[in-house]
């Protein structure tokens, strides 16, 4: 969230337990402030009182804590600030590949391009295939892309 910009007071963090009875195969989650005196024996009371609510009965035995986790949520904004990515020192151009698209009897050559080192202004056509870190777009023939001075790659029928 700080890579994005996002102000620490505008962050609300949560913790949550995964909380069974021993022997159980399911468990429940209870919320609990890290920062109780007792957060064991809280923790426990809230897993008695939210057994007893969604099945009816519980007991005062063993329970065994299955997970935990901290969920992290940023506050809503009436706008969002426009990032401005600079492309990466690497060539954009990474050759071509073969691919099978649909409307075609074989393979045809797409452009390979990094999305990372993409300026705004570039534009491509397709048959292309848009390669970055967390996914990879791919572009049909008859479309064009174009970066936007944002970074964002804006497709469209040729």
């Amino acid at each position: 969230m700080r890579a994005e910009r996002v102000k620490t007071s505008d962050v609300t963090i949560s913790y949550y337990a995964d909380i069974c009875f021993i022997g159980q195969s399911y468990s429940l989650e209870i919320s609990f402030n890290p920062n109780s005196v007792k957060l064991v024996e809280q923790i426990y009371e809230d897993f008695l009182s939210a057994h007893d609510r969604v099945y009816g009965h519980s007991v005062r035995e063993p329970a065994k804590i299955v997970a935990l986790r901290t969920v992290h949520q940023a506050a809503g904004s009436d706008s969002i600030d426009e990032m401005r990515l600079a492309p990466s020192a690497s060539p954009f151009d990474l050759g071509t590949r073969p691919i099978w698209v649909s409307g075609f009897d074989k393979a045809v050559e797409a452009r390979v391009l990094n999305r990372e080192a993409l300026p705004a202004g570039f534009s491509f056509s397709g048959p292309a295939i848009v390669q970055q870190s967390d996914t990879t777009t791919l572009v049909e023939p008859g479309w064009e892309g174009v970066v936007d001075s944002a970074s964002n790659i804006i497709l469209s029928r040729g």
